[in-house]
């Protein structure tokens, strides 16, 4: 028991730092795990095929397309990546513009270099190791990018803090990193941008400082040995902790100036505090005493760290007065600040103010520097401060989450999400405040407190107005979690009591359980793997939305214009550019956008989208509310209102659609609870008429199962034009759809008369033309529209055809003899939408070429369909028993057919006796006939089950077959 003791009080303190280190990596490390598996699960899930890979891409795809998807609250992600990429294909360093947005001039990018450098650093190492083509190693790194970051930041600042501050204080540093969650959730797997590198320099900045010992420095003449003394810095170590803090500083103002800019003022209060306040009445027998040139030094290294970084990032050629980010007049406000701090503390503390004449001058230079970042912001906020903007401002706190105050928020979560959020932490300020003012204590521990309170109480008031402070303001509470350890061990015998040490346990048992307890009881609960949530569904869908807008378009540039969400998913999901993403830096776009949407006259928006050469209007009601530009537009707000005469609201509600919108069909994938939504996709036609503009809609709500609403519009359209053929074509299909036979056979007499003149008609609607020729038999004009339709048929209108449309040219085709005649339609079975589509137009053009018995073309598309679905049961099926009965020698394959037919049997489950005869044959082809007895019995007594008989009478001639150890044959042909 005694060494047990030892090892407690003296080996293991010391070493806590290091086993807190280790718990929180491996906690970090199992958690990314967890999520990165449904990350990478996610995006294997396409409801279509996925993106061809281009590697002469700056994306790695064709048409500049992406495929990964991220969480939701990743979606600044997306930007990061498609930077990224263009700084690495165009062999630069920086990104300053995108032509992705606000098209076509596009617009400029103030993001800080770090972190594409971060991306494209971790790109290359994956490209090295793994071979993955750069572009694609983007995509594979950044879901775990930032997690990396915190990472790094546990293994390299812990050992030195834990020197600094003694293994307790870092241990609690290394633990909270990843217990305190507000801190952790900007490093969470699949959150990739740069607030987590914001937060990591808050907490540095601040947490340098307190290492400096919080302005105070050793006394030159003590000769005592108490922990105070042994712990305080020497002046020329307390100037190396503050040199670190300014370059943290600097550093966090060129990643997020509106992040640091908070941090840098609570300093600025706690330091006048604790040098100034604090430092009244010191003597020079003291053991300590404020060293207020260390502020000075603070600000200049601060000041030149951020001139630095804006050189850096900026320099030669794109110098600008952009306030939003880091620039010079934030480096000579601090410059000016540290200097004020530095002459106020003193003077506060006891000295004089004013000792020469050039004081005066100093002083009032450094107010200015001051004071003229604040009223810069208020005079040109238009011109250099964006955030000031009307349009911007209204747009954040009306329809941005992050921007919501912290109560309406709290609100409208979970009770575990409210539980690890409202994180007690900001409960240390009530004995920081205390203590502060306590006697007993001496001052320099007195000074940790102070100034590891002022940045949080400030920073914490910013986070209850907008919660999109949350993840600063508790990395400062946990630096100031690590100033107050400290000071509990410099103050121990004044501080510890018994009943100290049951509220700090309770305490820290609610500041730091909460986070980790509910990670480890989701990763049993959700067995060790994230659930998708319903966000994520919609991610897929609009993929695909995405992805099949881009099939439809080719490799040709397009603009979209959506939602300030959605667009920022087609232009990365589906290789677009954009024009509203909601980014300050595309204020324009974002304003230009609102203006189509809520444009009173359709005219207006047309000139609007020509002159921004927009292709599509796509509105997904998920994320996309018209409602929102509509009243942004007209200077409303939230509550008021909407106005109905908006374009785009009035469309959507309404279904009131301007002439020169063509409406695209999607079929909604019935998946998540958004399957019985309706999304609206229109392509821009601004030539077409009125009679053809009616024609078009009735299409798509022949599509979508609105009979009723279809025949309406295209009676109205017939009226207009009796002869109109697109009308007459969609009305026969209207009509077959409804049931009315008599009405379709009548459309189609007319038709025959009218085809004849062989009028300009769009593929789609020549196939639709053929098909009703087909149904009524009528093979001259079948036959006379399939030769005009071969001939009409290139890459543009192929492309545009549904779906539907280009499985029946590829099956009329085939169905003639004329695809053979024509093989450049062979590259268009790949358009063919789905997966399951393409199959399905091999596995029936196999069966007409069997039929004709071609048993080489059959085989050679069998193969096909494998190619794209090697888990098809009936091409597996079908090949496999192709290839065992067959009496052609060259294509007979004993050993194939039976690992073929292996897997269909296997895949099938034992369903269907038709598959299980196939397996059986292969098996008796090899000669393993007991197994092939076995399943032919199994599958005759599946079929008498069903009162198949005729089957069960074929299954048992094989039966037989097998029986007398014979093999089936197919009878010899001539083919």
């Amino acid at each position: 028991m005694a060494v047990f003791s030892l090892v407690w009080r003296k080996i293991y303190p010391q070493q806590a730092w290091a086993a807190a280190l280790l718990a929180m990596v491996a906690m970090v490390t199992t958690d990314t795990v967890v999520h990165l598996r449904t990350t990478w699960n996610i995006t294997a899930r396409n409801l279509d095929q996925p993106p061809i890979t281009d590697v002469s891409s700056p994306s790695g795809y064709v048409a500049n397309q992406h495929n990964l998807v991220l969480p939701y609250i990743g979606m600044d992600g997306y930007h990061w990546v498609m930077q990224t990429q263009q700084m690495l294909s165009e062999g630069g360093l920086r990104v300053r513009h995108v032509d992705y947005d606000n098209a076509p001039d596009g617009r400029e990018v103030h993001w800080s270099s770090l972190f594409r450098w971060w991306l494209a650093a971790l790109a290359e190492v994956d490209h090295f190791y793994l071979g993955t083509p750069l572009p694609l190693a983007v995509e594979e790194v950044v879901p775990f990018a930032n997690t990396l970051l915190i990472v790094l930041l546990l293994v390299g600042v812990t050992p030195v803090m834990a020197r600094r501050f003694g293994a307790g204080p870092a241990a609690l540093l290394a633990f909270g990193a990843v217990a305190i969650y507000p801190v952790y959730e900007s490093f969470i797997e699949g959150r990739t941008d740069h607030h987590g590198l914001a937060a990591l320099n808050g907490l540095l900045t601040l947490l340098l400082l307190l290492g400096g010992g919080a302005g105070w420095v050793k006394s030159e003449k003590v000769d005592s040995h108490t922990p105070l003394t042994a712990w305080l810095p020497e002046r020329a170590q307390a100037r190396r902790w503050f040199i670190a803090s300014g370059i943290a500083g600097g550093c966090g103002l060129w990643i997020s100036m509106i992040s640091e800019v908070p941090v840098l003022a609570g300093i600025g209060l706690g330091a006048l505090l604790a040098t100034g306040l604090l430092g009244r009445g010191t003597r020079e027998s003291d053991l300590a005493k404020p060293d207020h040139t260390l502020w000075r030094i603070w600000g200049l290294a601060g000041a030149a760290t951020s001139l630095f970084f804006y050189l850096l990032e900026y320099f030669p050629s794109h110098f600008g007065m952009r306030l939003e980010v880091n620039h010079p007049l934030y480096a000579l406000a601090w410059a000016g600040g540290g200097e004020l701090l530095c002459r106020l503390g003193h003077w506060w503390s006891g000295g004089r103010l004013v000792t020469k004449a050039g004081d005066w001058l100093a002083i009032a230079l450094s107010g200015v520097a001051v004071v003229s970042v604040p009223i810069v912001w208020w005079l040109f906020a238009d011109q250099y401060f964006w955030v000031f903007n009307h349009f911007l401002w209204v747009f954040h706190v009306d329809y941005i989450m992050e921007f919501i105050n912290m109560g309406t928020f709290l609100k409208s979560q979970s009770f575990w999400t409210q539980v690890i959020m409202i994180n007690p932490l900001i409960l240390l300020s009530i004995p920081m405040v205390i203590w502060s003012w306590r006697g007993g204590l001496p001052r320099p521990v007195k000074a940790l407190l102070l100034l590891g309170l002022l940045p949080g109480l400030l920073t914490f008031i910013f986070s209850a107005w907008q919660i999109r402070w949350a993840e600063i303001n508790y990395a400062l509470w946990l630096a100031a979690l690590v100033g107050v350890a400290k000071a509990v061990n410099l103050g121990w015998e004044t501080l510890v009591t018994w009943r100290f040490k049951i509220i700090a346990a309770v305490f820290l048992a609610c500041v730091l359980l909460p986070n980790p307890v509910h990670l480890v009881s989701s990763w049993i609960q959700n067995g060790w793997s994230e659930p998708v949530d319903e966000v994520e569904v919609i991610e897929l869908v609009t993929r695909d939305i995405a992805q099949q807008l881009r099939a439809r378009i080719g490799n040709e540039p397009a603009v979209v214009i959506s939602g300030p969400t959605s667009t920022t998913w087609m232009i990365y999901w589906g290789g677009f550019k954009g024009l509203g993403t909601f980014y300050w830096e595309n204020l324009p776009g974002l304003k230009t956008n609102a203006e189509i949407y809520a444009a009173t006259d359709p005219k207006n928006a047309l000139a609007l989208m020509q002159q921004h050469h927009v292709k599509y209007l796509v509105v997904l009601p998920w994320v996309d509310n018209p409602a929102e530009y509509a009243r942004l537009s007209n200077n409303l707000r939230i509550n008021d209102p909407v106005p109905t005469n908006a374009m785009v609201w009035h469309m959507q509600n309404f279904g009131v659609i301007p002439q020169y919108f063509r409406p695209v069909y999607y079929a909604l994938p019935q998946i998540g609870q958004k399957k019985n939504h309706s999304i609206l996709i229109y392509e821009l036609a601004p030539d077409q008429s009125a009679p053809t503009a009616l024609v078009r809609l009735a299409q798509w709500h022949r599509e979508d199962g609105n009979l009723p609403a279809a025949a309406s519009l295209l009676n109205e359209a017939l009226k207009r034009d009796p002869n109109n053929l697109p009308a007459l074509i969609t009305a026969a299909w209207v009509n077959m759809a409804s049931g009315a036979q008599t009405q379709f056979d009548a459309i189609g007499r007319r038709l025959s008369l009218l085809a004849p003149l062989e009028d300009p008609l769009e593929l789609d609607d020549r196939l639709h033309l053929a098909a009703i020729f087909n149904a009524t038999n009528d093979k001259a004009n079948l036959q006379r529209q399939l030769t005009m339709i071969v001939r009409q048929a290139d890459a543009v209108s192929l492309r545009q055809l549904r779906q539907e449309s280009l499985y029946a040219l590829l099956s009329l085709t085939a169905q003639t003899g004329q695809l053979e005649q024509r093989p450049g339609l062979w590259p268009f079975i790949n358009s063919l939408q789905t997966l399951n589509w393409r199959v399905k137009f091999l596995l029936d053009y196999s069966a007409m070429e069997k039929e004709a018995g071609r048993l080489p073309q059959t085989v050679a598309l069998l193969r096909r369909a494998l190619g794209i679905d090697p888990h098809s049961v009936i091409a597996l099926d079908r090949l496999a028993r192709l290839l065992a009965i067959t009496s052609n020698p060259s294509l007979y394959d004993a050993r194939e057919a039976l690992g073929l037919a292996r897997q269909a049997h296997e895949i099938d489950h034992g369903q269907h006796w038709n598959i299980t005869d196939t397996l059986a044959c292969a098996l008796a082809d090899n000669s393993e006939y007991s197994e092939a007895i076995a399943l032919e019995t199994e599958g005759i007594q599946a079929a008498e089950a069903a009162n198949a008989t005729a089957d069960a009478d074929i299954l048992r001639a094989h039966l037989a077959l097998f029986r007398n150890k014979s093999p089936f044959r197919e009878p010899k042909n001539n083919h």
